[in-house]
């Protein structure tokens, strides 16, 4: 896989708990899964430099919704908020899983090319991506001993990760 584009943070949000990933062009350059307070943080302190910020955004899709969903959008304003106050103004990108927005594709269809797809698919479309340059069964991903370009990404990291290309190639376009 070739190095294209700019730096992205992608964020996967969760009520409590976010993850992320930030990329380079194509190399992961760090991942993790934290407390909401703790990226918020990582944020405001401007821990990934002048990266371009991309948030997954909460929609229904016609579905009811509870606490928990508001919960993880006050977050997400959050966390846009913080970005925007400390990048001279630069907003944030709010990408939807099942459609467009603001000229960025559906995160699923632009993955996985499908908006049914779920998260193993989204997992093995990134997977797919990269070159199998580790050890193991994926070596995509790879072992200890010998890492792949996504070691050590688990759970909801593979999201974020998806949210981050997603932004990284519509930015390219």
């Amino acid at each position: 896989m070739s190095r294209i584009g700019p730096r992205v943070v992608g964020v996967d949000p969760g009520t409590w708990q976010s993850a992320w990933a930030w990329i380079d062009g194509t190399e992961v350059i760090e991942h993790g899964y934290c407390a909401n307070e703790d990226l918020l943080q990582m944020i405001r302190d401007r821990y990934f430099g002048e990266s371009e910020l991309a948030i997954e955004m909460v929609a229904s899709y016609g579905l009811a919704v509870g606490s928990s969903t508001f919960e993880t959008v006050r977050w997400i304003g959050r966390f846009q908020e913080a970005y925007e106050l400390g990048s001279s103004g630069t907003p944030a990108k709010l990408l939807y899983r099942k459609q467009d927005s603001e000229g960025i594709p559906a995160i699923l269809l632009h993955i996985c090319k499908n908006s049914r797809a779920g998260d193993s698919n989204v997992r093995q479309a990134i997977i797919d991506m990269y070159e199998p340059t580790g050890g193991g069964k994926v070596p995509q991903v790879g072992t200890k001993k010998n890492q792949g370009p996504l070691y050590g990404i688990s759970s909801h990291v593979w999201q974020a990760l998806a949210v981050a290309i997603t932004c990284r190639d519509a930015l390219n376009a």
